[in-house]
C-alpha cells in the first residue's frame, strides 16, 4: 500500500500547474509539451507579442498557441477524487482503510473513481 500512496502523491504532483501550483484547471498544452491552466498561460503571455517562453523550460514558442488537454483534465479530476478518499481512516502503518469494512484499500473503481477494499467488490 505504501507504493499506492507514493503513486498517488506523484499523480497529484504531476497534475499541478507550474505557475499557480494548484491542481490544473482547464489544462492546456503548449508547443514544448508542458501543461498549464488556461488562465495561467494566458496571464503569463498577456503582454508578449513575438516570442512566448515556456514558464518551465523557457523554450520559445513562436506563436501564442496552446491546445486543450481533455485527457489530462480527466486525470486531474481523478487525482482530486483520490485525494478526497485519502482522508479516510488510517491504521498505524499509514494505509487507508475502508469506512464500511475496516480493511485496507487496495483496489480502484474506474467508474466511481475511488479506492475500495476487496469486500466492496461484488
Amino acid at each position: 500500500m505504501a507504493s499506492l500512496a507514493a503513486a498517488l502523491a506523484r499523480l497529484q504532483a504531476e497534475t499541478k500547474c507550474s505557475v499557480c501550483l494548484d491542481p490544473l484547471s482547464d489544462p492546456v498544452t503548449i508547443e514544448c509539451g508542458h501543461n498549464f491552466c488556461r488562465a495561467c498561460i494566458r496571464q503569463s503571455w498577456a503582454d508578449l507579442t513575438e516570442r512566448f517562453p515556456c514558464p518551465v523550460c523557457r523554450f520559445e514558442c513562436e506563436d501564442c498557441y496552446y491546445r486543450s488537454n481533455v485527457q489530462l483534465g480527466r486525470m486531474v479530476q481523478i487525482a482530486r477524487r483520490l485525494h478526497g478518499s485519502r482522508g479516510r481512516r488510517r491504521r498505524a502503518g499509514g494505509a487507508a482503510l475502508c469506512d464500511r469494512h475496516g480493511r485496507e484499500l487496495t483496489l480502484f473503481c474506474e467508474e466511481d473513481l475511488e479506492l475500495l477494499c476487496a469486500q466492496c467488490v461484488p
